[in-house]
């Protein structure tokens, strides 16, 4: 066998090795935890819960039945489908889920987390050996340090962040190669996908390129400037073909991100640090809890070696100082980033992050990793003191650290651990610098210890699970329930006890809610306005009246269980433990409005019952939600005695009243969130029935009482649905329909009719009203609407997300630079000899077994 195919064959055995190892440790972890399908455990955990999963299924129903990847209607009253995919499906590899049945979601992503895991480990391998060709097992070795780093353990349910993070050593390595005057379009193509999977990973990844550019060029060394600005240049020009790949899915994102509240951000006014640099450093420890919150603390370790190799690093004679000043500052740099509130709020694309902290943590492991590899390449030179100082200054740290941090994330086992593993590790390296093992021997040792130290690391501080039966409980009833209504007109369903905001993805029907980083700014404060939960991120449902429901064509209704009687709950399925009601007062999708309701509409009252009951004032007609005038509050309780029968909201006026209990004589129901400033839901109560409200820190709750009158909502029905718009076509992105506009019957003058679509406003919209194009405005400041003369009108809307065109022609027009590039044959190989080291790695000095022989 030759030795180029010699090479070849070890080369792949390290990126196999590299891939399955992870891989295999993660399977086994879950499978001891009880993970379907040997238990009944999965590793939903956080926004994977809330978001992902529904995200997923969503995409899934899309692909395998041929639905529009422009625009769902089961979120959010209908959202731009493609910003979602741009921000949480963006991995090529999701386009697998078209093979899976609906039943095995939630296993296809635990098979991604797992799968991007193994190809982090072997990109990481890949750049290694790019480093040191010769390396094969110390390539293998450290690619595991990366994978299963404390990144991956802290955010290893973030499944869209992982692509970037598998694919950043290959980012680096094309950067290298670019800067060393070889071929850009390793660099471009890496950087496009990572792009292309995850923009937000790709801020600060394109940051760190542009500190890491100068530091490498450093390292490399230009004879002339003119060299230099060369290489600037085509480092630029690489790095806008590497956005231009992902354009087609990245100006769609600009654009979407533009109206969400996320799109504010104030630069800091000052400076100040968050916590010590000890406190950081410790976190190299192995069985450190992640930190997810918002402590700030980054989630770094990467094996307990890290700190015996630092100080070997920093003494090694076969490491330039040159290189040693540049990859120590750029750690520092990054520790600095994640202490100093103005670099973290940078480094997160500027604005400061809604929990998850320190999210560029892995190139910081990256770093470090990479000065541990270049202790490794020189392991023969390390003398025998070297390595005594690198022992005592290593656990003379952990012993310091250990009397210093008090931190709950610290349990005293992970200091002993800490001193153990060190011992361990620099043991190993003793008998082998030594004579006493052989390459073999030591190299069977540190893996069998480097396994056990990441698999218990990662079997401590991952992988929280949930109950898999309790997450799907009652969705093939809800499935069936809805697949038999026939009903064909346009329609939503808000499902009361859901799971998540995100049910009407996860079971793929019309809905309202939605918690994602792309929910409309105007519409979660129109939700407030009018007594519904919304945050930042999230609106939803909870909270809402019949009337909002009305206006929001909620049409039916899931129940876990069987209504009593209500005028506004027909009973429309029953399933198992699935009950499906209709609302018989709910407006199309599209209806009229005079402009005068649209304009003095007073949105902006304190208490959302006003809010509702001015709609009612402004359209002549009574108000839905009358005070009750009786009871009392004492000691931040409230108790009354109702005189009627009816369905009774309540409202807390002191937003310092997060958590408030409401007891009935045999039940009670707790309300938490309430600073979100949304209605209680009391439901139906009898007359008689005495009610306790309690807050549970007992301060003033400003409570206020309603019943809803149904009596005026079917007047406001009675009023508003002769002049609601007639679907007769409809699917994703699309509707059409017909409407008779009358301003006499409406009461309004003529030309003054406002057609609202209960969509949140999108500028993708292009409405045609007989055929013609018209305007849209933005409707109550948040739905998609336009003015209707009079007489009857068919109306044709269609979608399109802002910037996906252009997006489109840009990305197929750098792919053809980057094809062109390759197809002429102008982008260089490289072409050293075999036998050459490579000019970025120091060469391994053919010293004596026991280096202290040699004279000095």
């Amino acid at each position: 066998m030759s030795r180029a195919s010699s090479l070849s064959s070890k080369s792949k055995y390290v990126y196999l090795a590299s891939f399955f190892t992870p891989v295999i440790l993660l399977t086994l972890i879950m499978l001891v935890a009880g993970v379907f399908p040997v238990g009944d455990n999965c590793i939903l955990k956080t926004d994977m819960y809330h978001q992902y999963a529904p995200f997923f299924s969503e995409f899934r129903e899309k692909l395998q039945t041929g639905g529009s990847l422009k625009f769902t209607w089961d979120l959010g009253l209908g959202v731009n489908f493609t910003a979602i995919m741009a921000y949480y499906l963006a991995s090529p590899l999701n386009w697998l889920i078209l093979f899976v049945s609906k039943d095995y979601v939630l296993e296809f992503m635990t098979v991604m987390i797992v799968m991007k895991c193994g190809l982090s480990a072997a990109a990481m391998a890949a750049y290694l050996r790019y480093r040191s060709p010769e390396e094969y097992f110390g390539a293998y070795l450290f690619s595991l340090f990366y994978a299963l780093s404390g990144y991956y353990c802290a955010y290893y349910w973030n499944l869209m962040w992982l692509d970037s993070f598998a694919i950043f050593p290959i980012v680096i390595m094309g950067a290298e190669k670019l800067i060393k005057g070889e071929s850009g379009v390793l660099y471009a193509a890496s950087l496009g996908y990572c792009i292309l999977a995850n923009y937000y990973i790709s801020i600060m990844i394109c940051l760190f390129l542009i500190l890491y550019f100068f530091l490498f060029c450093i390292l490399k060394g230009f004879d002339r400037a003119g060299d230099f600005i060369r290489t600037g240049l085509r480092f630029a020009f690489w790095s806008l073909i590497a956005g231009c790949l992902a354009a087609v899915l990245l100006l769609p994102e600009i654009y979407a991100l533009g109206a969400t509240a996320s799109s504010e951000s104030t630069f800091p006014k000052s400076i100040t640090e968050y916590f010590p640099m000890m406190d950081m450093l410790a976190r190299h420890m192995a069985g450190v809890q992640t930190e997810q919150w918002l402590k700030h603390f980054p989630n770094i370790f990467c094996g307990t070696a890290a700190y015996l190799m630092f100080c070997l690093y920093v003494m090694s004679r076969k490491i330039g100082l040159k290189e040693k000043i540049v990859y120590i500052s750029a750690a520092l740099f990054m520790l600095a980033g994640f202490s100093i509130n103005v670099l973290n709020f940078i480094w997160h694309g500027f604005r400061y992050p809604n929990s998850l902290p320190a999210r560029q943590s892995f190139i910081y492991c990256f770093l470090v990793i990479v000065m541990c590899f270049r202790v490794y390449e020189c392991r023969r030179g390390i003398l025998r003191r070297e390595l005594a100082v690198a022992l005592a200054a290593s656990m003379a740290f952990i012993l310091a650290a250990q009397k210093l941090i008090d931190n709950d994330e610290f349990h005293f086992a992970v200091f002993y651990g800490a001193m153990l593993l060190t011992a361990l590790y620099a043991g190993i390296l003793h008998m082998y610098r030594r004579g006493r093992w052989n390459e073999r021997t030591a190299a069977a040792a540190v893996l069998a210890l480097v396994i056990v130290e990441l698999a218990a690391n990662t079997a401590i501080t991952s992988f929280t699970i949930t109950s898999r039966s309790a997450y799907i409980k009652d969705n093939a009833e809800i499935r069936n329930l809805l697949d038999n209504l026939q009903d064909p007109d346009f329609y939503r369903v808000e499902r009361v006890n859901r799971k998540t905001k995100d049910d009407g993805a996860w079971l793929n029907f019309h809905s309202v809610s939605l918690f994602s980083s792309m929910a409309s700014k105007d519409c979660s404060d129109f939700f407030k306005r009018v007594g519904c939960e919304a945050s930042t991120n999230a609106y939803s449902i909870t909270g809402s009246t019949p009337f909002m429901n009305m206006l929001f064509g909620v049409k039916y209704q899931i129940f876990d269980r069987e209504q009593t009687d209500s005028e506004a709950l027909i009973p429309a399925g029953h399933e198992g433990e699935a009950w499906l009601y209709r609302n018989p007062y709910t407006l199309p999708i599209g209806y009229l409005l005079p402009s005068d309701i649209t304009q003095n509409w007073m949105l902006e009252l304190d208490d959302p019952v006003l809010v509702q009951n001015s709609f009612c004032d402004e359209l002549g007609v009574g108000q839905v939600l009358v005070p009750v005038q009786t009871g009392s509050e004492s000691g931040g309780k409230y108790k009354v005695t109702l005189s009627e029968d009816g369905e009774y909201y309540a409202f807390a006026g002191n937003a310092k009243a997060e958590k408030i209990t409401v007891s009935w004589p045999d039940r009670k129901k707790t309300f938490e969130h309430l600073d979100r400033r949304y209605l209680m839901e009391l439901g139906n109560c009898r007359k008689g029935d005495l009610i306790t409200i309690s807050s549970d820190d007992s301060i003033s709750m400003d409570l206020r009482l309603y019943r809803f009158d149904y009596g005026v909502l079917k007047d406001i029905y009675d009023k508003m649905s002769p002049h609601a718009m007639e679907v007769s076509a409809y699917a994703d992105g699309y509707l059409k329909g017909t409407v008779s506009v009358d301003s006499r019957a409406l009461g309004y003058s003529a030309g003054k009719a406002v057609m609202m679509i209960s969509t949140p406003y999108d500028a993708g919209w292009k409405v045609l009203v007989d055929g013609e194009p018209v305007k849209i405005v933005r409707g109550l400041e948040t739905f998609t609407a336009f003015y209707l003369s009079d007489g009857e009108h068919e109306i044709e809307m269609k979608y399109e997300p802002g910037g996906l065109r252009a997006g489109s022609l840009i990305s197929v027009a750098a792919l053809l630079v980057v094809i062109g590039f390759a197809a002429a044959g102008i982008v260089r190989k490289n072409k050293k000899p075999e036998e050459e080291i490579p000019d970025n790695v120091s060469v391994q000095d053919r010293l004596p077994e026991d280096p202290e022989q040699v004279q000095h």
